[in-house]
C-alpha cells in the first residue's frame, strides 16, 4: 500500500428560532465554513509530477521533492426562508465540505505524501427587512473567535447551488 486517503465530509445544521410573537418573512441566511487543507507542492514551486526521492518527513512538512503546504479555504452558501411562524424553529443543513487526511507509506513516491486538514468553524449572518423598512441582521460564529481570525469577505471556494424543501439556495 502506498497511501491511505481518508475523506471526511462535514456539514452544519443551522437552527433558526423565532422567539417573537410576530411572523418573520423573507429571511436571508448566508454562511461561511472555514477550514484548512494541506496540498502537495514541489519544493521548486512547480506542481508538475516528478519522481520523489523517498517519503520521509524532514522539518515536519517536507517529503522528497514535495512538501505539504496548508491552505485556508472557505465554503460559502446562501439560503432564503420564506417565513417563520411565531415561536417556531427551522433547521437548515449547509452544503458539506470534504477534508482529506492522507497517510503515506515510506515507499510512496511523487506527490503521495502525508496531508492533513482541519475544520475551523462557521460564521452565519441572517438578515431580514422589518415592517418599518429597516434591515435587521444577526450574526453567530462557532467558535466565537472565527470573526477575529477571518474576514467575512473571504472569497467562497464553492457556492451552494441545489434547492432543498422549505427554503431556497441562491448563489452569493
Amino acid at each position: 500500500m502506498v497511501a491511505v486517503d481518508k475523506n471526511v465530509r462535514y456539514r452544519y445544521d443551522i437552527t433558526l428560532a423565532n422567539r417573537s410573537n410576530l411572523r418573520l418573512e423573507k429571511l436571508d441566511l448566508e454562511y461561511r465554513i472555514f477550514y484548512d487543507q494541506e496540498r502537495a507542492v514541489r519544493e521548486d514551486g512547480d506542481d508538475q509530477p516528478q519522481q520523489s526521492r523517498g517519503n520521509s518527513r524532514f522539518g515536519g512538512q517536507q517529503q522528497g521533492f514535495y512538501m505539504a503546504v496548508a491552505e485556508e479555504r472557505v465554503e460559502s452558501g446562501r439560503l432564503q426562508v420564506d417565513a417563520l411562524a411565531p415561536h417556531a424553529r427551522k433547521t437548515l443543513p449547509t452544503d458539506s465540505v470534504t477534508i482529506l487526511n492522507r497517510n503515506a507509506s515510506s515507499s510512496a513516491e511523487g506527490e503521495l505524501i502525508d496531508l492533513e486538514g482541519e475544520l475551523n468553524g462557521i460564521w452565519v449572518k441572517v438578515t431580514m427587512k422589518a415592517p418599518d423598512g429597516t434591515v435587521r441582521e444577526r450574526e453567530v460564529a462557532v467558535p466565537k473567535n472565527i470573526v477575529k481570525k477571518y474576514a467575512w469577505s473571504a472569497r467562497p471556494e464553492h457556492a451552494a447551488d441545489e434547492s432543498r424543501p422549505g427554503f431556497h439556495n441562491r448563489n452569493p
